[in-house]
């Protein structure tokens, strides 16, 4: 029986043209067997009673329940001409009510469920002004009651049909606000959805960034210097094989030095959980390593000029790190890059900031003003290649993530500066 209802329920719904059609010709039919009725009780009640002519009749009746037809595809203007047809049948004197109250009332719960809402509120409205004046004329100045009696049954049937419109207004009206909800609640959960799925790219990519800029600082440093020094040992592994055991001795502890930071870094990657700590120091160096790269500078014939007073810089925090990898990247990009003699760093606090400087006397020549509000600016090398890698890019990022400052430019006599200040109390790397 229930499978039997549902494929009734599904064929229905396949054709609503045809099952409106259908409904406007039941309707009409209801309300010619109405009528016929009231007409046959009146006569029987007075004899002289005069049938309405049948034209008259058919024409106010089917005013009434043809805009079943199109109840769907225009709801609001089929309420508008149900209304027209009762009122035209009221002029004509069809006297019929009962089927006609249900199917305005129908209609006016189609025009409140899926009318246009910016008419839809006007136009049940005003199709209820007009039948309350329609049955106010008819029942009180065409009929004039003749007892108190009589009064308070047309005065019940009137609150009767219009409680019965507004009843099926009312419910029309929850159901559209209920649809509009629901299409608010599905809008919304598609823009969380994208927004989450933004989130989500966005998270990765900004992983993705930070795990290049590690890899990029633990690989680019130790792998330049391996470099440097196998360059060096070739040119005089004939004429003094000494320095050329010292520069392979040299290459050897910087592979250890960076396999054993790949490693804590790979560790930290590894890791449960959300901790910013990595598992090892190697891991994340600080200022107090900052001595060792400058005995590695020197030892390249960089003469290098250290300062370093990081009051209030905690080991091992964020900016401790950061400050570190400032400092390796820009002497890494002095020692590949400039062609300099001579490099000065300094790192001090002054009033909360972190003030990073390294400057050095290379080649190097003006630049593009930067762009944005962190400044940045390339450095060309000789013959105006220009100095373009993802060291520059990553130092900025470290400034950027501490709500710091950066700049990285020529200087105005000369050589190559690296300046960036971070904040003792910025966001977290």
């Amino acid at each position: 029986m229930l499978r039997r209802w549902a494929r009734i329920r599904r064929g229905l719904a396949a054709h609503p043209r045809r099952v409106d059609a259908a409904l406007a010709v039941v309707g009409f039919l209801a309300l010619v067997g109405s009528h016929t009725l009231a007409v046959e009780l009146m006569r029987e009640a007075d004899a002289t009673a005069q049938r309405p002519p049948l034209g008259w009749v058919v024409v106010g009746l089917a005013a009434t329940a043809l805009p079943l037809a199109w109840r769907r595809r225009a709801p609001l203007s089929a309420l508008m001409a149900a209304t027209f047809g009762f009122a035209l049948g009221q002029v004509l004197g069809v006297d019929e009510g009962n089927v006609t109250a249900l199917i305005i009332a129908t209609l006016a719960y189609n025009a409140a469920a899926y009318g246009r809402p910016d008419r839809r509120r006007v136009t049940c409205g005003g199709a209820l002004a007009l039948i309350v004046v329609v049955l106010l004329v008819e029942q009180f100045v065409a009929y004039s009651p003749e007892s108190w009696e009589e009064a308070v049954y047309l005065v019940i049937i009137l609150a009767f049909n219009i409680s019965l419109y507004c009843a099926m207004w009312g419910l029309g009206a929850a159901i559209a606000t209920g649809r509009e909800r629901a299409v608010r609640l599905a809008e919304q959960a598609d823009e969380l959805r994208r927004e989450r799925d933004a989130s989500a790219r966005q998270a990765v990519f900004v992983e993705r960034v930070r795990i290049a800029r590690e890899l990029h600082d633990v690989v680019a440093h130790h792998v330049s210097v391996m470099g440097l020094q196998a360059g060096a040992g070739r040119m005089v592994l004939a004429t003094d094989p000494a320095k050329a055991r010292d520069a392979l001795g040299s290459i050897e502890a910087s592979s250890r030095q960076a396999v054993a930071e790949l490693q804590g870094l790979l560790a930290f990657l590894r890791q449960d959980g959300d901790d910013d700590a990595p598992g090892t120091e190697l891991a994340r160096p600080g200022l107090a390593q900052v001595p060792q790269l400058v005995a590695s500078a020197r030892q390249w014939g960089l003469e290098v000029s250290f300062r370093a007073d990081p009051t209030g810089v905690a080991a091992g925090s964020t900016i401790d790190t950061s400050a570190y990898r400032i400092v390796q990247e820009a002497l890494t990009n002095t020692l590949k890059h400039a062609g300099a003699k001579r490099v000065d760093v300094a790192v001090w606090a002054d009033d909360d900031i972190l003030q990073i400087t390294v400057r050095d006397d290379g080649i190097g020549r003006p630049v593009p003003p930067p762009v944005g509000g962190t400044e940045l600016a390339l450095q060309p090398e000789a013959e105006g290649v220009p100095r373009r890698g993802l060291g520059l890019v990553g130092m900025r990022e470290r400034t950027v993530l501490h709500g710091g400052w950066f700049h990285a430019g020529p200087q105005m006599n000369g050589g190559f500066a690296v300046h960036a200040q971070l904040p003792l109390e910025g966001r977290p790397a």
